[in-house]
């Protein structure tokens, strides 16, 4: 289920130490959380199915399919830290639940989907699952939450197509187009509350903190917009299907792989894309863009290649301050990345990256032919 064009699924909370060292020719190293197979605790093995989501705490919601399951049932699962994961459901209601949204409270929303249509919901470990509305008639999805707990969301058509976007506030639902007087898009909700929107063939970047609107001709000229950050840079892709920026009102485009099918999936803080590009002759490989440079993810972590239950090409989904990744691996399993040893041991002055990449290994290893 998605709500948006091909380009985008989350806006991350920061990137400013995915590496230590600008220029540095070696990976990244770190460990790797399997989460899809923590799922086994319930009796069940499972893979991925849908997009992971990132809090600045190392939390996660993801998304999975039960493997040998009659109805091919989905679920929304909750992964709190070391160990503690949590089903995400509706007690006595028959469905398939997907996360969206997570903030750094912990606070996960989606939809439950049954046979009357799509239900947004709210869900905390304390307090299970919420409905956002009583109100069952419209068919409704909830797609971001920031850090006050305001969230963005989407009504549907009952079988997944977007009809009208909404914003959630203290108990208070405003319509976009009402909003702002125009068919309306909620492309992104940042976790400090900066609404990026699409009214008709323009965008705009709403301040829910201050009530200011600021208007993106540069970008209407040049792309579509998809994530934004709490500084207001905001991703997505030119009209050639390139990787685009905007980072402190300045274009970055990433002219590599033109004519394969890039994704971008998430904006640091320091204005670092990360998402992924598709060929027909060599599949899919995660990337990350900085600078106007896109870079395979694989070349830049260290992954741990004893491990068959992780194998082949990671794809991020969302990244956070702490360097911390969640994505997927092409053989469908969830992954959580936390480098080693963690930023904070290097100290304050070496945490101050602004996003950058570290320069790839493939020099050294080698680039698998065919790849976008």
């Amino acid at each position: 289920m998605r709500f948006r064009s091909t380009v985008a699924v989350r806006s991350g909370v920061g990137l400013t130490a995915l590496v230590w060292v600008l220029g540095a020719a070696v990976p990244v190293r770190g460990q790797l959380v399997n989460l899809t197979a923590l799922t086994q605790q319930f009796g069940f093995s499972s893979y991925e199915a849908g997009p992971a989501t990132l809090n600045g705490f190392g939390q996660v919601a993801f998304n999975v399919e039960i493997r040998d399951s009659p109805r091919g049932e989905r679920t929304a699962v909750f992964y709190g830290g070391h160990g503690d994961l949590r089903l995400i459901r509706a007690e006595g209601v028959e469905g398939t639940s997907v996360a969206f949204g997570l903030n750094d409270g912990g606070t996960v929303v989606g939809a439950l989907t049954t046979a009357e249509g799509e239900r947004a919901f709210r869900f905390t470990a304390v307090d299970g699952l919420n409905w956002l509305f009583a109100d069952t008639a419209v068919p409704s999805v909830a797609l971001r939450i920031d850090n006050a707990g305001r969230i963005l969301g989407v009504d549907t058509n009952g079988f997944g197509q977007p009809v009208r976007y909404w914003l959630l506030e203290g108990g208070v639902r405003t319509d976009l187009d009402d909003w702002f007087a125009g068919d309306c898009v909620g492309l992104d909700l940042s976790p400090g509350g900066l609404l990026l929107v699409r009214r008709e063939n323009s965008h705009l970047i709403y301040d829910l903190n201050t009530s200011t609107i600021t208007p993106l001709p540069d970008l209407d000229r040049v792309g579509v917009g998809a994530v934004v950050n709490d500084g207001g840079d905001v991703g997505g892709l030119d009209f050639d299907g390139a990787p685009l920026a905007f980072v402190g009102g300045r274009l970055q485009v990433a002219r590599q792989g033109v004519g394969s099918t890039h994704t971008i999936e998430t904006i640091s803080d320091g204005g670092v894309l990360g998402g992924s590009v598709f060929s027909d002759e060599a599949g899919l490989y995660g990337i990350v863009v900085e600078n106007g440079i896109r870079r395979y993810l694989d070349d830049i972590l260290e992954k741990d290649y004893r491990r068959p239950d992780l194998t082949g090409s990671y794809v991020v989904h969302d990244f956070n301050a702490r360097g911390q990744m969640v994505g997927t691996v092409r053989d469908g399993q969830v992954y959580l990345f936390t480098p080693v040893p963690e930023p904070g041991a290097f100290g304050v002055a070496s945490l101050v990256m602004v996003g950058a990449v570290i320069v790839s290994s493939r020099r050294r290893r080698g680039v698998a032919p065919g790849r976008g």
